[in-house]
């Protein structure tokens, strides 16, 4: 995760509602030798002790890894998620990139 920012979420497809909103840039690089798949990754949101999983928004500003990210390369993702203020301080994001590898997890407060 390379920027946290708080923002409002904007509505694009029926079922969501604006409302404050956390945008994530995540920054991912290949250190293998091998093309990554970007397709495959999958990034997640939970708030609380309970890690109640979180809403996800398109907009404004969305715009998720996809592709094919060549070895040694880097790719930057944006991702947003429908976080109300008072629950921003117990946040976990994971983010799966790898069947069968282990996840990238991080885990605390953010603005």
């Amino acid at each position: 995760m390379t920027n946290f920012e708080s923002v409002t979420g904007e509505v694009v497809v029926p079922g969501e509602v604006a409302g404050a909103a956390v945008r994530v840039t995540v920054s991912i690089t290949n250190q293998t030798d091998d093309p990554l798949n970007l397709d495959l990754i999958v990034m997640n949101a939970f708030t609380g002790p309970e890690r109640t999983p979180v809403e996800t928004y398109q907009q404004p500003g969305g715009q998720p890894v996809s592709g094919s990210l060549d070895a040694g390369g880097t790719a930057t993702g944006v991702y947003l998620f429908r976080i109300p203020e008072d629950q921003r301080g117990d946040v976990t994001f994971i983010v799966d990139f790898n069947p069968g590898k282990s996840a990238i997890v991080f885990q605390g407060q953010v603005p």
